[in-house]
């Protein structure tokens, strides 16, 4: 086909989608259709997976190459993930069409990059997040993110829009989202709001009238059965559901969190954990502990702010009333600890550091964590040993919403010096004060009882808790 042949071609094509689509041997399902009629400037998809997204992205890329001169770049959290993906749909769709077979083509992975040249002097090239030297350069008119929601704030906000506004260009933003309380998001609800025409957003998920038709629904309807809701909501519907970074990612809504105690609970030891605050809230939270577990079961709180030690003292003594409390653990702070000992609440310092840790952890924070994570996950009989009930709503809220730093790691580069961030930490902290406290005490005394029984010396620590951890 002649030079001036493939540019009528092209020409005829740019009319409309429908005439893309039947350039390039396209077959859209109506979710793909009506994502690619937006004419934003910021277009934000958030996608269950299978739902089509990389055949989406190779398409928007694809009608943008037909516009002479513009430049494209796919970014994408990795070099291999956009090969995979909308490069390969891309090609694809060209190759329908005589337009391939006149283009001048470039593939150097070494970089992390590959291009593509059209006779028009369109241009296409890859590029990599995890290569922060491939997203320097020359402006783009669109700019397309593979996994978006893979991607950071930094790459988004210092690298790409930067080089899309300089041409007045449009970004086109396809994901899976990855947790709550991300950028992703943030510009997700931006485009939501209709307050702004440059703005546009869509949820599709793999059912519905938007949802990909050629994707089994037995499948979905096991996947809803058989999975987690968090799981199957951010997979399956697109939805937003989990915390990305969540520090207790086990912990879901429909399994941990109880309407009811068990049957004579009252009968068991208590604990309480205490968090001390004033700006921020003071927490307060008691746990009843099921000896035949043992299971745990969060079923009161305090969660105030401005509160005083002597006030929280009489709140306490209020609610453990008639319950046999094994201990009550408090954070380091002398002065209220020394308050809530005046006032008849005794309490014990909670295990910040100790150089005895199995596995031979430093720090009492991270190996805290450890241990309540272990108790939220589910067992052999489907069941964790840790439960909050219903009424307890703050302490809900933080197990969902509990994070670390999104940055975790990289300022040290030890995992071990990291530590979650302070919002959400009130409950959870003294959550762990008692619960580290009760597996490091009260299986200390199962432990000599363990031994006395069996008739023999001590064994290895690291043996003993082994045992004890059988039930994970």
């Amino acid at each position: 086909m002649q030079q001036s042949e493939l540019r009528a071609l092209r020409d005829l094509a740019l009319q409309d989608n429908e005439a893309l689509y039947c350039l390039f041997n396209y077959t859209p399902h109506p979710g793909q259709r009506l994502f690619h009629e937006s004419k934003a400037k910021v277009r934000i998809a958030c996608c269950a997976a299978r739902w089509g997204k990389s055949l989406a992205g190779g398409f928007e890329a694809a009608k943008a190459l037909m516009i002479p001169q513009c430049k494209v770049a796919l970014y994408a959290p990795t070099y291999s993930l956009a090969k995979r993906g909308e490069w390969a749909w891309l090609l694809q769709m060209l190759q329908q069409s005589p337009i391939l077979r006149s283009a001048k083509k470039f593939n150097d992975p070494s970089f992390g990059e590959s291009y593509i040249k059209l006779l028009w002097d369109s241009e296409l090239k890859i590029r990599s997040c995890d290569n922060k030297k491939s997203l320097l350069g020359e402006e783009v008119d669109v700019a397309i993110l593979c996994e978006a929601a893979q991607m950071s704030r930094e790459h988004l906000e210092r690298y790409i829009i930067p080089r899309v506004t300089a041409r007045n260009g449009y970004l086109v933003l396809l994901s899976t989202p990855a947790g709550k309380g991300t950028w992703y998001e943030e510009y997700f609800n931006k485009g939501l709001a209709h307050d702004n025409p440059d703005w546009q957003s869509w949820q599709f998920g793999l059912a519905g009238e938007y949802g990909n038709p050629y994707f089994p629904q037995e499948q979905i309807e096991w996947a809803r059965q058989n999975t987690s809701r968090e799981f199957f909501e951010e997979n399956y519907l697109g939805k937003f559901t989990t915390r990305k970074g969540a520090v207790y990612k086990d912990f879901e809504e429909s399994l941990h969190v109880i309407s009811t105690m068990p049957a004579n609970w009252r009968n068991w030891p208590v604990l309480v954990g205490i968090d001390f605050g004033y700006r921020n809230p003071t927490a307060a939270i008691f746990i009843a502990i099921d000896p035949s577990g043992p299971d745990y079961y969060i079923f009161d709180e305090i969660y105030q702010t401005e509160l005083l030690t002597v006030d929280l003292a009489a709140q306490i003594l209020k609610k453990r009333q008639g319950f046999r409390v094994l201990g009550t653990i408090a954070d380091h702070d002398a002065q209220d600890r020394g308050m809530l000992n005046k006032m008849g609440v005794s309490t014990s310092p909670c295990i910040k550091n100790d150089k005895n840790l199995v596995g031979g952890y430093q720090r009492g924070l991270l190996v805290g964590i450890e241990t309540v994570a272990r108790l939220l996950k589910r067992k052999k009989n489907d069941r964790p040993n840790l439960y909050v009930l219903r009424s307890c709503t703050n302490t809900i809220t933080e197990f969902q919403n509990y994070c670390w730093p999104e940055d975790r790691g990289e300022t040290t580069g030890q995992a071990e010096h990291d530590s979650p961030l302070d919002k959400f930490s009130h409950a959870m902290d003294a959550a762990r004060y008692a619960i580290y406290w009760a597996e490091r005490q009260v299986l200390q005394k199962r432990k000599k009882e363990h031994q006395a029984e069996q008739g023999y010396t001590a064994p290895d620590q690291s043996e003993f808790w082994s045992s004890f951890r059988g039930r994970i």
